[in-house]
């Protein structure tokens, strides 16, 4: 539930389930220190991925300073975003994705695009708090370190997934996924493609 509640600064926020998802002292200030902080840890270059629409003030500065780069907010929860819209003027709906269900987040154009390309995750507390589990089970889906995510993951790049058959990724298990685990694959494949010799590079590279 949704309780509409001023701010000591005079500018309007919400709650929910009783809970803040943002300051109730100022929360345009807050936002300004979210994003200070966010923007000294990623590039110019990259896609950057906010994990929780919270009240909406950080997501509208990010998108603000930086609107020659890619940036998308993912929320689980349609009731936040329409609140964060009412209450935040100049947030962009069409950089919210909003998924209940964490496996579906490959089905939208500009997740398929992050999960592609470059990326950073940026972790909005209050949201992340509030929506715990979902949000660690986001991360590990751009991470693709567990078998559910990886797999998720390939649905997102065809040209991956073509690397591997259906027993190779049934011989995976439940383990860690990792650059090697990948390797041994490709190796027993026999592919000598151009992307197989990118996984040895970095296999040993981390090895």
């Amino acid at each position: 539930m949704i309780t509409w509640i001023e701010s000591r600064s005079g500018v309007p926020t919400f709650l929910k389930d009783d809970k803040s998802l943002g300051s109730r002292i100022d929360p345009i200030k807050e936002a300004h220190s979210w994003v200070d902080e966010a923007v000294r840890k990623v590039g110019t270059s990259e896609t950057l991925v906010i994990l929780g629409c919270g009240t909406g003030f950080h997501c509208r500065e990010l998108m603000s300073r930086r609107a020659r780069q890619s940036v998308i907010v993912i929320e689980k929860d349609q009731e936040i975003v329409e609140a964060a819209l009412a209450v935040c003027q100049g947030l962009n709906r069409d950089q919210i994705v909003c998924e209940e269900d964490w496996t579906h987040l490959v089905s939208h154009w500009l997740i398929r695009n992050a999960l592609g390309g470059r990326c950073s995750l940026l972790p909005h507390g209050p949201s992340y708090q509030f929506n715990r589990e979902y949000f660690l089970n986001v991360e590990k889906l751009f991470l693709g370190r567990d078998l559910t995510s990886f797999l998720i993951q390939l649905q997102a790049r065809p040209d991956m997934e073509k690397l591997f058959t259906k027993d190779d990724l049934e011989s995976l298990g439940e383990e860690p996924i990792s650059i090697k685990t990948l390797q041994s694959l490709l190796d027993r494949s026999e592919i000598t493609s151009t992307e197989s010799r990118i996984w040895k590079v970095l296999g040993e590279l981390i090895a």
